[in-house]
This record gives C-alpha cells, sequence and structure tokens, in this order.
C-alpha cells in the first residue's frame, strides 16, 4: 500500500511498531515509563508549549477525578485601592444666650453657658439645651426621668435655695470671726474674757496680769477691753444668725418655686 511518508517517516514508523510489538511480548514494563520515541520527540518539540502544562485533577460531580489540561494563565496586576475617607462628625453647636445641661448616665453632670462650648461632637456628648426662662428649675445631679430633663420639685428647690444662703451667712461668719477674734487670739479670748469678769469681782487674774504688763497698759484697762470686744462680737452674731433665720423661714413658707428661686442672702451689715 503506498504511502505519502518520507523515507525518514517510514524508518521512525518501522520503529515504533518494533517497540511496540516488543513491549506487547515483555508485559512486565507496562508499569514502567516509556522513553520517548524520535516520532514522540519531534511531536513535542513542535507543540505550543502551553499545551504540555501537566494535567490537574479535578473533582466531578459523582466524586471522581479527571485530567483536564488548563493553560496557564499571566499573574494578575494588584487593584488600586480606593483613597481612604475621614469619618464624618456629627457636629452639634450652642447659642451663646442660651443654658445647657451635659447628661452623663442619665443624671444632669454640668450645667453650661453655651459660649463655654460653641461646638461639639454630638455622638460622644449629650447636650441638652435647657428650657428658656426656666433655667434654674434644673441642677446638677439631677436625674432624668425616661430619658427627659425633669425640673426640680418643690421641695427640691426649697433644699437648694436653703443650702444657698448657708454657705453665704457662714463666709460672712467667718470674716467676722477674723475680724474680732484674729486666728491668734482664739485659744485665749475666752479665757482673756473669763478673767475681766473675774477681775470685776475681785478675782485673780494672772493671764491679764502678764498680758497687760507685756501691753504697757492696766489690767483694768485691757480687761474693759476684752469685755467691749466679746459684747460687740455676739451683737454682730446675733444679726447674723437673724437674718439668716428670716430668709430660711421665707423659703420654707413659699408654695411658689419662682419666688423662692428669687430669696438670696444679703449682709445686713452692709446694708
Amino acid at each position: 500500500m503506498p504511502t505519502d511518508l518520507s523515507p525518514k517517516e517510514e524508518a521512525q514508523l518501522e520503529s515504533f511498531t518494533e517497540e511496540m510489538i516488543a513491549r506487547a511480548g515483555n508485559p512486565q514494563e507496562d508499569n514502567q515509563i516509556p522513553e520517548e520515541t524520535p516520532l514522540e520527540q519531534e511531536a513535542k518539540a513542535q507543540a505550543p508549549s502551553a499545551l504540555l502544562e501537566p494535567p490537574k485533577s479535578v473533582q466531578t460531580d459523582k466524586g471522581q477525578y479527571s485530567a483536564q489540561t488548563t493553560l496557564a494563565t499571566p499573574p494578575s496586576t494588584p487593584q488600586e485601592q480606593p483613597p481612604t475617607q475621614t469619618p464624618l462628625i456629627n457636629k452639634g453647636t450652642c447659642d451663646p444666650s442660651r443654658i445647657y445641661a451635659l447628661i452623663e448616665n442619665n443624671t444632669i453632670r454640668d450645667i453650661f453657658r453655651g459660649d463655654t462650648l460653641p461646638e461639639y461632637n454630638a455622638d460622644q456628648l449629650d447636650i441638652r439645651v435647657l428650657p428658656l426662662g426656666e433655667e434654674q428649675m434644673y441642677s446638677v445631679g439631677l436625674a432624668l426621668k425616661e430619658g427627659e430633663l425633669q425640673p426640680l420639685s418643690l421641695e427640691q428647690i426649697k433644699q437648694r435655695q436653703i443650702s444657698f444662703i448657708d454657705e453665704d451667712f457662714e463666709a460672712e461668719m467667718l470674716e467676722v470671726q477674723n475680724e474680732y477674734i484674729p486666728l491668734e487670739e482664739i485659744l485665749t479670748f475666752e479665757m482673756q474674757r473669763q478673767e475681766a469678769l473675774s477681775l470685776q469681782q475681785g478675782g485673780q487674774t494672772p493671764f491679764l496680769d502678764k498680758l497687760a504688763a507685756a501691753r504697757g497698759e492696766s489690767k483694768e484697762a485691757l480687761a474693759g477691753k476684752i469685755l467691749k470686744k466679746h459684747a460687740d462680737y455676739m451683737g454682730t452674731l446675733a444679726v447674723l444668725l437673724g437674718n439668716r433665720h428670716k430668709l430660711r423661714t421665707q423659703i420654707e413658707q413659699s408654695k411658689d418655686p419662682q419666688e423662692i428661686m428669687q430669696i438670696a442672702y444679703k449682709s445686713p451689715l452692709k446694708a
């Protein structure tokens, strides 16, 4: 049978046929990897490199594996990262003419004027504006009810106003004490008064004797000054105590919150 093979190709085909016959006669060599024939080497040299990649095992739906030849894929190029965005801030603002409350743990933590905090982060701070004209009805430490601001009760307003009166009264008392009984005389002032009274009855005055001698004056003159100072001091205390009692009585008897908040301490000594 005529063929179109060249003499070289006929020789390669004859060699390949003889090798196949030899393999059929020696089955123990079936598991060995055969060497490539000249014809296979020539076919491999002419095949595209992409088709020569080793097959990859792929699991089928039935759990069996089959070999598939895959083409080489070029390396992926890195994608451009989107620009980082600055997180938006929920900005709050305060009216400089209004009064605000800072809320923490469902309680008024601070009360301040709006001009002291023009702007703030509303995601971090809970700021509430107080009702206009009723700002004094709220106080630091006052708890919210169901998340809403609640004004002071009548009794709470009375207690708060009395505490304001007492603070101012005690401050003025301290001024009076420093005026009549300086710090260096606090420990001996009562002894001086007792010996001054004893001198009027002819009693012993050991402290006044030494004090008068050191001052260069008679103990009678010194005793008179001591008793007058004590009388003036007690008289001033009486005025201050009477004034405080009057203010506290006005607060306790009032039923009007606005009236109570108008009652403030005024020194009777400076009127």
